[in-house]
């Protein structure tokens, strides 16, 4: 890497800690705090890997589905909201009657 590409990214860095830096090491400070803040985007490397490995998910569809409903999925999780009897609520709402035996 050429000096000055090193000194620009260097200088970038240090205006975004000036700026921002507090919030950088949130998690240490909060042990409820995850590392990372964005598990939508991480259960999507599911998805790439099986686009990457050829998988059952080989159009872009089936892919774009699986992703919203594993986000939908972590949303719930994260929200702590029985998923059963949502999913059950939504197809019900859905079909405007009731398929599932409750």
């Amino acid at each position: 890497m050429e000096k000055k590409a090193i000194v620009k990214k260097t200088e970038t860095l240090r205006k975004r800690l000036i700026r921002r830096g507090e919030y950088f090491l949130t998690f240490l400070k909060y042990p409820q705090v995850p590392m990372t803040n964005n598990l939508a985007e991480q259960s999507l490397k599911t998805v790439i890997g099986h686009r990457k490995n050829n998988s059952p998910l080989r159009n872009l569809r089936a892919m774009k589905r699986y992703g919203d409903f594993i986000s939908v999925m972590y949303t719930w999780q994260l929200n702590k909201i029985p998923i059963a009897s949502s999913l059950r609520n939504h197809i019900k709402n859905q079909l405007g009657q009731s398929i599932l035996a409750d």
